[in-house]
């Protein structure tokens, strides 16, 4: 690797930004293509000193390392993109060694890094804990996979890189076994709150919250407030996460207890329609309730009929009945626990395409 690390991001979101941000300011080179983001996103790419680069197969070229740190359902699609652009390329240009450093499962890691080898280049899985709007002390990026070793000094410059197996997938697992316990504690606190407001004492037990448990409150008050913004992501996440637990014969009730809390607030008249489509997204994983789950994405649409995203989950949800009731006359299960999303889909398609 060169003296000076030129480091190629995928994309400068709110993590990817900080990270160009540290990367630029101890010498090292960021480097962003940024054909159809948002204002918002060039806006900050330039505040952070990237080098802006045309295309994608000028980023490829020009970087040594490519971290990918996009929402998580977009994370294949963009391994995808990048697999068929160095593809494409007919020069012997050395490809860059591509992390992958988005909050999906191991099993996702894993398929990203066989479409990535496929093409030739080299994956490392990554994986981000700490704060999501800056990069620091307070981070620490864990690496698996081969060549993880090669790539952790350039990223110890910024930030504490540990090297936590020479598989992919071990990162990304050691990730979702300190999501069960940051998922789990921001619905904790909101139960006590309102417990706690409802006896009239939210005052007094947050003080003691302080006083007892500083480093417990100041995550909590750190984390909340990224939730309204970022409920899609840490929606998908605890998914993953729950998907994980049950290819492990865990329990997963952490998806039941966030479905409990959602319902508690759609019974409000104050709540928010959007929770109608959270409530549509997460019953699709609980056994028998698939019904509501349809029920719940259908009284959504009605106030929401331009939004498009609850006509996938009530698909989800129709493809979960149909399956059932191939099982119930005898048909093999087609889709045991742990099933991803994208399998759901590409079935639904291929039923579809037979009838069309």
């Amino acid at each position: 690797m060169n003296s000076v690390i030129r480091v190629g991001v995928l994309h400068p979101g709110a993590l990817g930004g900080a990270l160009g941000k540290a990367v630029a300011e101890v010498g090292d080179t960021p480097i962003a293509y940024l054909l159809g983001r948002s204002a918002a996103t060039h806006k900050r790419a330039l505040a952070a000193n990237f080098r802006v680069v045309p295309s994608l197969e000028e980023l490829a070229h020009s970087s040594d390392i490519v971290i990918s740190l996009v929402p998580p359902a977009k994370a294949v699609e963009v391994a995808l993109c990048f697999a068929a652009c160095v593809d494409q390329c007919t020069d012997s240009v050395r490809m860059p060694t591509f992390v992958d450093a988005n909050s999906v499962a191991a099993r996702t890691k894993e398929r990203i890094a066989n479409i990535l080898s496929a093409a030739g280049v080299s994956c490392v899985d990554g994986a981000f804990l700490g704060p999501a709007n800056r990069i620091g002390t307070e981070n620490v990026m864990l690496l698996s996979g081969p060549g993880a070793d090669r790539v952790a000094p350039a990223f110890r410059k910024v930030v504490e890189a540990r090297v936590v197996g020479d598989e992919v997938g071990q990162a990304s697992s050691l990730k979702m076994t300190m999501a069960i316990l940051t998922k789990a504690l921001p619905a904790l606190l909101l139960e006590m709150v309102c417990a706690s407001a409802k006896n009239r004492q939210l005052g007094p037990a947050l003080d003691l919250m302080r006083r007892l448990y500083p480093g417990i409150i100041g995550f909590l008050e750190r984390t909340l407030p990224t939730y309204p913004e970022h409920i899609g992501r840490r929606v998908f996440e605890l998914t993953e996460v729950r998907d994980w637990l049950l290819e492990l014969d865990q329990l997963a009730v952490m998806t039941e207890g966030a479905v409990t809390i959602l319902e508690r607030l759609a019974t409000r008249a104050e709540a928010p329609i959007l929770v109608l489509e959270w409530l549509g997204y997460y019953l699709r994983f609980i056994p028998n309730r698939l019904d509501d789950s349809i029920e719940y994405s259908k009284r959504y649409m009605a106030n929401k009929p331009n939004d498009t995203d609850p006509l996938f989950n009530l698909a989800y949800a129709y493809g979960r009945k149909y399956c059932a009731e191939l099982k119930k006359a005898g048909i093999a299960e087609i889709f045991l626990p742990g099933t991803s999303t994208q399998d759901i889909v590409d079935f639904i398609h291929e039923r579809l395409a037979q009838v069309s």
